[in-house]
This record gives C-alpha cells, structure tokens and sequence, in this order.
C-alpha cells in the first residue's frame, strides 16, 4: 500500500509494532519517490494514537490490519481475546474518535478499512475474528452515513484472500497480489464504497448467503 500510494508522490506515515521493521521502508520509500515517510510504533495504541494527531495536515486513513489466531472456535481458553478485538475493531474506532475529537476528519479526507470476506456469513470458526471484522465493518458503514453530507470519502473493502506469507493459499479459490489490491484501493479514495474484492468475491458471498441454514449448518469450512 505505501508503494503504491507513494508513486502518487505522498507523503506517508506508515506503522508497526515493530519500529526496526518500517525503518528500511522509509529508507527506501524516501530514497525512491523523494517523498517524506514518518514511522510510528503501535505497541502502546495510546502513545502510539497521540502521535498520529501530531500530524495536522493528514488528509487521509488506511487502515489495514488483522490478527486471526488458530483455535478461534470457543475451543481455547487462552485465546488472546483482547488482542483480537483490538487489532481487528478498537483500535480503528479508538482513532478515528479520536481524530474526530482532534477536528481532523475535514472536508475532502478519506478513511479507508480492510475487512475480510470471513464476515459473509457467520460461521462456528474464525468466531472472534469474523465478528470483529464484521463491527469494524458496520462501523464503516456508520461513518459512511455520518458523513454523507460532506466531502469527507469512506470505503471498507471485504478482501479475499491474499498472496502473503501468513496466508498460504492452496484452495480452488485463487489469491489476489496484494499490490492489485493496493492499486484498486488507491483508484477509490475519492468515492463512497463498501464491497468485497475481488469482485468475484461478490458472487461467492452472495451464493453462501443463499444456502439454506438445515445445509449451511452442516458445513464444516
């Protein structure tokens, strides 16, 4: 996302838990496109939000993170349910409040989310996972709306699964190249939208949403 918003000559904050991981980023971002990069650590989601609002000028938003543990199915006791939440749902709802507050969110600023097409349809795996995904959704959706009036550009996409080291996809369903996702997303920041993607993700949520629940029940995926 950052190379792709960067080519659009954009000066860029770019976060991670991990400061050392954004540092070569940066180097190479700022080497490449002659733009500035900021780095912030998001370890302390408190410290980390006080030094996003440092920036005045920000004129935009892209959320994308997610955390999915193994055994979220009610199986495990020591499930890090808190962290789940506060990947997937808080900590978005936690900044955009307060940016709000901050008087940040003006005219012409976008806030992008990224979901997953595990909220299609609930289902008894991924549970805390899917149903956070599914409020982070909804709350997209609830800005969308409180900003209808202005020029202000909301857009959650529910995207599909991903060419990337934590996922190794070896289904009839194929991946999508992160960068195609980048590229589609940064087409769209200055519109409306709430959709899956790929857009063939579309017709398989639809079909999902159709089946019967004495034969949906009965499915194990």
């Amino acid at each position: 996302m950052a190379y792709e918003l960067a080519k659009n000559g954009a000066n860029l904050i770019i976060t991670s838990t991990k400061e050392e991981d954004l540092l070569p980023i940066k180097s190479d971002l700022e080497i490449q496109y002659g733009i500035k990069v900021d780095t912030i650590e998001t370890k302390c989601l408190d410290s980390s939000i006080d030094n996003i609002l440092l920036h005045k000028n920000l004129n935009g938003l892209i959320y994308v993170a997610g955390f999915n543990p193994e055994n979220d199915d009610l199986s495990n006791l020591n499930i890090p349910l808190d962290r789940i939440i506060q990947v997937n749902y808080r900590s978005f709802v936690k900044l955009i409040l307060s940016l709000e507050n901050e008087g940040m969110i003006k005219n012409d600023f976008s806030i992008t989310s990224i979901g997953s097409v595990a909220t299609a349809r609930a289902r008894g795996s991924n549970i805390i996972y899917s149903s956070s995904k599914k409020a982070l959704e909804f709350f997209a959706q609830s800005l969308m709306h409180k900003y209808s009036d202005s020029s202000v550009m909301i857009q959650h996409y529910n995207v599909g699964f991903m060419q990337t080291s934590m996922l190794k996809n070896k289904g009839l369903i194929p991946a999508v190249k992160p960068e195609i996702v980048a590229r589609h997303i940064i087409r769209n920041l200055d519109k409306n939208k709430i959709e899956y993607y790929p857009n063939f993700w579309k017709i398989i949520c639809l079909i999902l949403n159709l089946v019967p629940w004495f034969i949906f029940k009965r499915l194990r995926f």
